[in-house]
Parts: structure tokens; sequence; C-alpha cells
């Protein structure tokens, strides 16, 4: 690699280096490894604190470079967000090496080989997604009313009371929700600023074109925790929708905790009302997910349609895999290196931006690509697999749709992309669903956005609850943070009989929890590293420190309680839990601020 041009990481994502071999990738990693380690040293990163000793589990200085680059913007400078993305992915997913050494035997269990393929994965996804965002809130700021909803009209005088009495019935049991979400917030200690009600103005999004469907109860669950979060301003609805980057050591995270549990509820109850409400959704079945990644194509027995589509989905989105449609593209329609990668940017723009000319298309791609991403585009299309004003429908299947709306509007070679359901009559279910696994996943979008567009992130609970990529993260980071009884046991006094987390008092669970912040979480985990092993005044002096630093409403501990390893335990365990989070929500706030920021040069 060539340093003189190129600094730290520059050409770390290129999208060529996507495909290269484990060799090749490998060479590519190892220089700038070398690069890192140059990088650590000159800024004393792993210097954040004194190191007094080796740890079992997640390295002692790969822990302090991770609360580095976190705690300390000065350590950030100069770094691209491109770079910070890898250096907290790698350290995230690293265990008990040295994270500025290469281990030369290894290939396939590397964290760094793991992070350079997890982190193509979500950048492709998230490239995607924010483009089909992009999309919607544009739509969303032109306020216009569908011709869809014509079949709604009924008018008295100059009222149109069928409209009218639709939106006067989804506002009355909105508004219900509402006050089950402020309920379970007030039940669970959370400050509510101001009390969300839903008003009629909101409610007429309905109306607008069935395209934003798919995060149409996204936006009325936004507009309640922007409500009681009462950050005092108003906010439209393409407003709703914009992605947060801010991550905050401050924020308390017991909290957050509640308002994404309570949030995922309401959402939930939100999309029950629309769907009861409105006809123009219908329930159209998606393709089965796969049983512990079994293809259901070959496992034994051909299966019925039935048992290949059977998913319902609410306001389902279908998430195109963009980056192995474009290589397929390329290969069909014999592109050249550069129109490849060209092409691989920007399908997701194809896609989903109707008003991209096809006459641009065409003149870089050819007419065959263009009659390929034109199919497609029917597919990547919400609306296709929504009822029309007729209900046409209501009662048909996705082979149906797909036979009536994507198979008769192909032209040409192009339909060899495609399955064709006259040719495989027999075995057209088993052959739609084949095809539409490698190119979609039909996903709840609402849900997915809910963690990037919320005014907070989710800083402690399971890690269930993250979108699938960032839920592997901090998994994995626990994973490597976690020790088991006996080492626990060792480490503070064999002998004495000690008090488990279970058998806690509820409410010193409880405050402590609410105690921490991902400063606090930081903080306790560093100090952890410097305390002497198997010494009871020690542990009890760091953990009456964090209680009396943090002014938390807990009496200090007196010497020998036996909740002092309980204690220690809970905290430890909430600290990592919490580390974890923070670093995937600064991860998807880097690669948020770098979208936009592509975003905004292409415009």
């Amino acid at each position: 690699m060539d340093r003189t041009d190129e600094k730290f990481f520059d050409s770390a994502f290129d999208l060529k280096n996507a495909n290269l071999s484990k060799r090749k990738l490998r060479e590519m990693i190892n220089q700038q490894m070398i690069e890192f380690k140059e990088f650590v040293e000159n800024r004393k990163i792993e210097e954040y604190g004194k190191e007094l000793r080796k740890t079992k589990g997640y390295g002692n200085k790969n822990l302090r470079i991770l609360a580095a680059l976190l705690v300390e913007p000065s350590k950030r400078e100069g770094l691209s967000t491109d770079e910070l993305q890898f250096l907290y992915t790698r350290l995230v997913l690293e265990t008990k090496e040295d994270i500025t050494t290469i281990e030369r035997d290894s290939y396939d269990k590397e964290a760094d080989m793991k992070s350079y393929k997890l982190l193509f994965k979500i950048r492709d996804e998230n490239d995607y997604l924010f483009q089909a965002i992009s999309e919607m809130a544009r739509l969303l700021g032109r306020s216009e009313t569908s011709n869809e909803w014509n079949g709604y009209d009924k008018w008295v005088g100059d009222e149109n009371v069928g409209k009218e009495n639709l939106i006067k019935k989804i506002t009355e049991d909105i508004n219900k929700c509402y006050r089950r979400f402020e309920n379970e917030l007030r039940y669970r200690g959370v400050h509510v600023k101001k009390r969300p009600i839903f008003s009629k103005k909101r409610c007429n999004a309905v109306f607008m074109t069935p395209y934003i469907y798919p995060v149409l109860p996204l936006l009325f669950v936004l507009n309640a925790i922007y409500k009681v979060r009462g950050d005092g301003h108003k906010h439209d609805k393409a407003d709703l929708l914009k992605y947060n980057t801010f991550c905050s050591l401050t924020d308390n995270v017991y909290e957050t905790f509640v308002l994404s549990e309570a949030s995922e509820h309401l959402l939930e109850n939100v999309e029950d009302v629309l769907v009861a409400h409105l006809s123009l959704y219908k329930s159209t079945v998606f393709p089965a997910r796969k049983y512990r990644g079994i293809d259901l194509r070959y496992a034994g027995e051909p299966r019925s349609e039935r048992a290949l589509f059977n998913r319902h989905i609410a306001f389902a989105f279908p998430l195109c895999r963009a980056k192995k449609l474009a290589e397929d593209i390329a290969e069909e329609c014999s592109l050249d290196d550069k129109q490849a990668a060209e092409l691989s940017r920007n399908l997701p723009k194809y896609l989903l931006d109707k008003t991209y000319g096809e006459s641009k298309i065409k003149e870089k791609y050819g007419k065959k690509a263009l009659d390929i991403i034109k199919g497609f585009r029917i597919l990547a299309d919400p609306t296709t697999y929504l009822a029309d004003s007729t209900t046409y429908y209501q009662n048909k299947k996705l082979t149906e749709i797909y036979k009536a709306e994507v198979w008769s509007r192909l032209q040409g070679s192009a339909k060899n992309m495609f399955v064709n359901p006259d040719e495989t009559l027999k075995n057209y279910p088993e052959e739609l669903y084949g095809f539409l696994e490698k190119y979609f996943e039909y996903i709840s979008l609402s849900k997915y956005v809910l963690f990037h567009s919320a005014p907070y992130y989710p800083l402690y609970g399971k890690e269930r609850a993250l979108p699938e990529h960032y839920r592997k993260l901090v998994h994995k980071f626990k994973n490597s943070c976690r020790k088991t009884e006996d080492e626990y046991k060792e480490e503070l006094f064999r002998d004495m009989k000690w008090e488990t987390v279970k058998e806690m008092r509820p409410s010193l669970k409880s405050d402590i929890l609410r105690s921490f912040t991902p400063q606090r979480a930081i903080d306790y985990l560093l100090a952890d590293l410097e305390r002497k092993p198997n010494d009871e005044s020690n542990l009890l002096q760091q953990i009456n420190l964090y209680l009396e630093k943090n002014h938390i409403a807990i009496s200090p501990l007196p010497s020998g309680s036996n909740e002092i390893c309980a204690v220690h335990k809970l905290m430890r365990k909430t600290a990592v839990n919490v580390v974890g989070h923070y670093a995937a929500a600064m991860i998807v706030s880097l690669h948020i601020q770098e979208l936009q920021r592509r975003n905004c040069e292409e415009e």
C-alpha cells in the first residue's frame, strides 16, 4: 500500500475491498494495523488511567483504548467516520489479544476480519434504508393526498364525512394508545415532561401516498416520544424521520431503557389500530423465515405454497440486498469494473428514487440493465404489496402479485434474471421463494427506524431489542467481558459466604441501575481494572467511592457486608452492558453522519 498519499484507513471501505480474497484482505489489514499501532502509541491512548495488571477475558489494554476513544474527543481528532467505525467495531469484537497486533496463523477467527465483514454488511443495509427513509421524508414534506383514498369520499354538502369519520375513529384509538404509553412511563418512574396528544391534523398523514405506509406507525410513535421528552420544538412529519446522531455520555441509561421498551409497546398498539381501520392495508403473506438456517426448498419433501409463504408483517418493507443484486446485474449485463462499482454504489437510489431518470441509467449501463432495474423497482416498492382502490389484491397471494405486476411487465432478455412462472409452473412457489430470499428481506421498517430516529439510543437492556448487526456487537462485547462465578469468587474472597444478585433487595437493584450513565459505566470498569484482587477493603472502597461521587441515594456499604460481592457483580455487569450499547450507538451515529455527508455532496 502506498502510504505517501493515503492517511490511516483512507481506503478501508472502498467497495472493491468488500470482495477481496482472504489473503488480499489480510495483507491490507496487516498494513493498516501497523499504522494503527503507530497511531495508538503516538496518541498514548492506552495510557487512559494506570495499567496495574493484566486481566482475564477482555484485554486490559483494549478496554483502555475503547474508553479513551469514547470519552476523550481529543483522542478522536483527525480520524474520519470510517476510521472510527472500524476501530470501535474491532475493539468491541476483540477478546484477549492485543488489538495492535495480528496473529498471522488465523484467518476466520480474527477480530479484524470479522470487523471488516460485519461493517460491510452494516453499510450495505444502512445505505439502502437511508435512501428509503430519505425518499419517504421527501414525500412527507409534500403533504399531498393520494387518489387511492377517493373510495372513502362521502360528501354531505361541502363536508367530506367519509374521511372525517375515519380520522375521528383513528384519532380516538391512538389517543388511547398514548394514554397507555404515558401511564407505563409514569409507573416505571420516568418523568413525562408533556402529555402526548394525537391531533386530527397529524392523523391526516393516513391519506398521503401509501408509499410512506411502512413508516406511518413510526410517525405517530415518534410524535408521542418527542412530547414526553419535552424538547420544546414542533416537528413536522418529515422532521420526525430525521436520524439521531447524538450520543451523550450523561444520558440516564434507565430512562433510555424504559423509553425503548415502552415505545416498542406503543408501536405494536398503533400498528394494530391502523391495520384495523385502513382497508388499503391487506395482509399479504411473505416468505417464511428459514428454520435454523435451513432452506425450506430443500428440507425434505417439496413444501406447499402455504408453508413457503406464511409470514404476516404489518406495513412490511422490502429490504433489498442491493450489493448482491448489483453483482448479479453486472455479471448478467457484462459490465466492466468501473460500471459495476458505480452500479453497486448507486443501485439503492435507482430502485427507490422514482424521479431518477431512466435515460441516465440506460446511458450508463445499457437497455438490458435498465429493464432489469425496472423489474426490481416494482418489487422494491412497498405499495406493490398493498391493495388498490378496488381491493383487487385483497385475497391474492404473493405468487399472483409477482406474476401480474412483475413478470408481465418485463421485456426481452431482462427476463433471464427473474423466475418464469410459466416454465416452472409445477415448482413455481419454491422458485419464487428462493428468488425473493436471494434479493429481499421483508421487515418491519418502523421497528428498525425507531432505533435510528428516536431522540435517544437505548443504553441498557437485552441486545435482542437492537437491529441485528448491532445486536451481534453488544452480545460479543458482553460475552468477552463476562466472568464465571468461580472467577468472581477467586478474584474477591473465595472463603467468604456471599449473597448472589438474585438474593439482593429489589430496591437496591433498581437504585443501582438508575444510577448509571455511559460515563459512570466507563469509570467503574476502569476503576475495576486497578483494583487489587482478593482484597475486601479495596473493593469496598471502589463501590463506596462510586456511590459517593455520583450522589446516589444508597447508603455506603459497611465492611463485612454480605452484599459487597453481589453489588459489585451487578454493577460490573450493568457497566459492561452500558458500554457495549454506547459503543454500538457510536458506530450507528458515525455511519449515519457519513451517509448524510455523502448525500449532501451528491445533491
